[in-house]
C-alpha cells in the first residue's frame, strides 16, 4: 500500500509532494540527490556519492533551493529547513541560513521473531565482529528478556549460534533487557548505556558483554523515506 502510494498517489498536487532532484558532479557524473517539499522548500531526503563534497554539494542545493519558483499563490517561505533526521553531514557543512531541524519523529517497530531477524542480519553482525576490538573472543553470550531470551555462540570471532533462550531466573543471563527495550538496542535507535539510564532492570552482568553489545549493536543515527 505505502508503496503504491510513493508510485501513483504523491501527484504534485499532493498536500505532501515531493521533487526529486539529482545532482552531477561538474564532468558531469552523478553525485547524489535531493528530495524537497512543496511549497515550503525543506528537504526531506539528501544523499551524496561516497567521495563527494558535502560543503560544495549543499552550498549548490541551497542555491537551487533559494532560486526555485514557487506557485504565485505560495508565500515564499523565509528559511529553508532540513529535516533529515537527528544526524546529518549537511548539517555541519556550510554556516547559517540553514536551518536544520532535527526531526522528532521515530517508528515503532516490533519484531516478531527476534532469533530469525538476528540470523537474517548475521553477515552484518559478522562484519562488526571483525572490525570491533573483541573480533576473537570466544563464547556465549545470552541475553535475557526476563520471559525469554537468545543465545549466540562465538569461536574465535565467529557467530557460531543463534538460537532461543529461556532464563531459568531473574538473574540469569550475561545482559538483561525488560519488555521490549532490546529492539532499541537491535535498530540502533539507542545506545546500551541510555537504555540503562531509562531502565533500571536493564542490567548487564558480565564485563564481555558489555564489550560485545557495543561491537554488535552499535547506535546509528537513521531517517527513514516512507511518509516523509
Amino acid at each position: 500500500m505505502l508503496w503504491r502510494y510513493e508510485i501513483q498517489g504523491r501527484t504534485e498536487t499532493a498536500d505532501d509532494a515531493l521533487e526529486l532532484c539529482v545532482l552531477e558532479a561538474r564532468d558531469g557524473q552523478r553525485a547524489g540527490f535531493f528530495a524537497r517539499a512543496r511549497p515550503d522548500l525543506s528537504l526531506r531526503a539528501y544523499e551524496l556519492a561516497e567521495g563527494e563534497s558535502w560543503r560544495e554539494a549543499t552550498v549548490a542545493v541551497l542555491r537551487y533551493l533559494a532560486a526555485v519558483p514557487l506557485p504565485r499563490s505560495e508565500p515564499r517561505p523565509d528559511i529553508i529547513r532540513f529535516r533529515l533526521g537527528d544526524e546529518h553531514p549537511a548539517y555541519g557543512a556550510v554556516p547559517q541560513p540553514l536551518d536544520a531541524v532535527p526531526s522528532a519523529k521515530a517508528w515503532y517497530a516490533r519484531v516478531a521473531d527476534v532469533v530469525a531477524f538476528l540470523k537474517r542480519v548475521e553477515p552484518a553482525l559478522q562484519q562488526r565482529l571483525r572490525g570491533s576490538a573483541i573480533g576473537d573472543y570466544s563464547g556465549a553470550l545470552s541475553l535475557s528478556f526476563y520471559r525469554s531470551g537468545v543465545r549466540l555462540a562465538l569461536e574465535r570471532g565467529r557467530l557460531t549460534g543463534i538460537e532461543e533462550w529461556t532464563p531459568g531466573d531473574f538473574d540469569d543471563g550475561d545482559a538483561a533487557f525488560p519488555d521490549l527495550t532490546f529492539l532499541q538496542l537491535l535498530f540502533g535507535y539507542r545506545t546500551l548505556e541510555e537504555i540503562e539510564g531509562c531502565f533500571p532492570d536493564c542490567i548487564v552482568r558480565m564485563p564481555d558483554a558489555r564489550t560485545l553489545l557495543h561491537a554488535l549493536f552499535p547506535a546509528s543515527p537513521s531517517c527513514a523515506w516512507a511518509l516523509l
